[in-house]
């Protein structure tokens, strides 16, 4: 599965049960996340959850404990 966000692209690689590791394309700056997608009790994705693989990744990169919620439509 391949993401792009906004210049920061790459792939998603599973990693366990509902997280993936984003595996940017520019591998210079070591800011590889998790990327967890939790599922609802209507067995849909409620929420995305990112945090860092390395604890030394730079804390300027926003996506440190991003949650993301679904909102009603």
């Amino acid at each position: 599965m391949d993401c792009d966000w906004g210049s920061m692209s790459g792939s998603l690689e599973h990693f366990q049960f509902d997280t993936f590791v984003a595996r940017w394309t520019e591998r210079r700056y070591n800011n590889d996340p998790y990327v967890s997608f939790p599922l609802g009790a209507e067995v849909a994705v409620e929420r995305i959850r990112m945090k860092a693989v390395s604890p030394a990744t730079d804390f300027s990169f926003d996506f440190h404990d991003l949650d993301l919620v679904r909102v009603s439509d």
